[in-house]
C-alpha cells in the first residue's frame, strides 16, 4: 500500500467555539459519536471536523483514495483519529 510512504499531518487547531483557551490535550479529549461507512478520507476528516467543532489543515492532494469506515460511541477525538488514520499509516499532530 502507498499510503505507508505518504506522511501525513493532520494539524488541528484550537478554534473551539466552547472555550478560546483550549489546550490541544482539551481538544483531543473531547468525546464525539460517529459513523460513516465506505467514504472518503476527506469526507471522513470534515464529518469529525463538524462533529468535534474542530478544524483541520492537511494537503488534501496527499490524501490517500482509499474508502474509509468507522462507527464509534462517546470516544475521544484522539482515539477517534487514531481508528481512522492508522490502518492506513498515517499519523496526525496538534
Amino acid at each position: 500500500m502507498r499510503t505507508s510512504v505518504i506522511t501525513i499531518a493532520i494539524i488541528i487547531t484550537a478554534f473551539l467555539s466552547v472555550k478560546a483557551t483550549s489546550t490541544s490535550a482539551q481538544i483531543l479529549d473531547k468525546k464525539i459519536s460517529i459513523a460513516f461507512k465506505n467514504v472518503s478520507l476527506k469526507s471522513a476528516l470534515k464529518n469529525i471536523s463538524t462533529r468535534a467543532d474542530i478544524d483541520f489543515a492537511y494537503n488534501s492532494s496527499s490524501l490517500p483514495q482509499d474508502k474509509v469506515s468507522l462507527s464509534v460511541k462517546n470516544e475521544k477525538v484522539e482515539e477517534v483519529l487514531g481508528k481512522l488514520l492508522n490502518p492506513l499509516g498515517l499519523s496526525f499532530k496538534v
